[in-house]
């Protein structure tokens, strides 16, 4: 069952859809602070484009909290667009992985040929071993979710505990949603 835990206003839209496509068996809602409120009992906490908009500080005050809140086993993960261009692919993984104490980090490129084609490649860094995704090609119809996609494939993957599968399936996911 899933949680989603935000401010009030948030919870009360997300009631909306949830109500509407008849999840309510699975999906339910805590209206609540991040950053003043205690967080819900979970197995998995999952940030979702919040670290940009913060300090690394304030980034890792709430990522200490997670682990403090998380039983064992429990996991973090961040879905994120963080801009970096200081070192090469591999080195922004071990920075970001070493800045933020994730055990796993994955990159994403993409490369346009004009409006029309595109490829897309990813990476990842996890357990101190880096693993590259296949890159894909594809015609671009529609880029909006596309980030969303690769990210379900790859989250699929990595909760089977197969990080180049998870690449690989994030990566063929992506080049379909663009199509």
């Amino acid at each position: 069952r899933a949680m989603l835990f935000d401010l009030p206003t948030v919870c009360a839209s997300a009631q909306e859809y949830i109500g509407r496509y008849g999840f309510q068996d699975r999906i339910g809602t805590c209206a609540a602070d991040m950053w003043t409120d205690p967080f819900p009992a979970a197995d998995i906490h999952f940030y979702s484009d919040i670290f940009h908009d913060f300090t690394p500080e304030r980034c890792r005050f709430l990522s200490r909290k997670s682990f403090d809140s998380l039983g064992p086993g429990g996991r973090i993960i961040v879905h994120e667009m963080l801009f970096d261009d200081r070192g090469d692919d591999e080195q922004l993984l071990r920075r970001y992985r070493a800045e933020f104490g994730c055990a796993t980090v994955c990159l994403t490129s993409r490369y346009m040929n004009g409006g029309q084609r595109g490829s897309w490649k990813s990476m990842a860094l996890h357990a101190g071993c880096l693993y590259q995704g296949d890159e894909v090609e594809f015609s671009v119809e529609d880029r909006f979710g596309t980030g969303d996609a690769f990210f379900a494939g790859f989250l699929h993957g990595y909760l089977k505990g197969d990080i180049a599968f998870a690449l690989d399936f994030g990566n063929a996911l992506c080049a379909l949603a663009h199509t």
